[in-house]
């Protein structure tokens, strides 16, 4: 089954929130989403690391995300899905476009965008 009809068989509705940099004035940088687009992907669990967070196991999963053509993807990019509730966060960690490394006569099969990317823990509002 190639990637293309992965995609179209199981991609999902992602929302792709591309991130926007700005300096404050005391010199620090923000991050800030502007532009926004919807794309159809194919998620892939690609690991899973165990940090412990406020005494706990707290795993974030790796994922790798399939998009058809070449999607303006950059690393610190977050994708969301929110077809399930809570909504799944990803923050981009690397991105490429196979069909634009130069393979002869397969470009046309490999033009797709591959993002890696980490887990971003949802929150939850805890009542005391």
């Amino acid at each position: 089954m190639s990637i293309a009809s992965m995609i179209s068989q199981f991609g999902i509705l992602l929302q792709v929130r591309i991130p926007e940099y700005a300096v404050a004035t005391d010199g620090s940088v923000t991050r800030s989403y502007g532009r926004e687009f919807e794309a159809r992907g194919f998620i892939q669990p690609s690991g899973q690391s165990d940090q412990v967070f406020q005494g706990r196991i707290n795993g974030r999963r790796n994922v790798t995300i399939y998009f058809e053509g070449a999607l303006d993807i950059s690393v610190d990019a977050e994708i969301h899905d929110s077809l399930f509730l809570p909504a799944r966060q990803w923050r981009v960690t690397g991105t490429t476009n196979p069909g634009e490394l130069g393979q002869s006569g397969a470009s046309q099969h490999l033009n797709m965008t591959v993002v890696d990317a980490v887990e971003i823990n949802p929150e939850y509002d805890e009542e005391v």
